[in-house]
């Protein structure tokens, strides 16, 4: 499975799936409003590309 270039990896809390919307680069963390959790961009970003090798059907 690829995942495109411009996919909003970051974007997509992996805890919950809700979409939050870009972000500033410079914003390294933030707690996600539904479920609360704190995410770090780049940790969050690879949860959701490993959650996406696993299911082509991720999202």
């Amino acid at each position: 499975m690829r995942i495109g270039r411009f996919e909003p990896t970051s974007q997509l809390r992996s805890a919950c799936g809700v979409k939050d919307g870009a972000r500033l680069l410079h914003i390294r963390q933030w707690a996600g409003g539904a479920c609360g959790i704190v995410l770090d961009r780049d940790v969050n970003a690879a949860v959701n590309v490993a959650k996406a090798a696993k299911a082509p059907d991720w999202r």
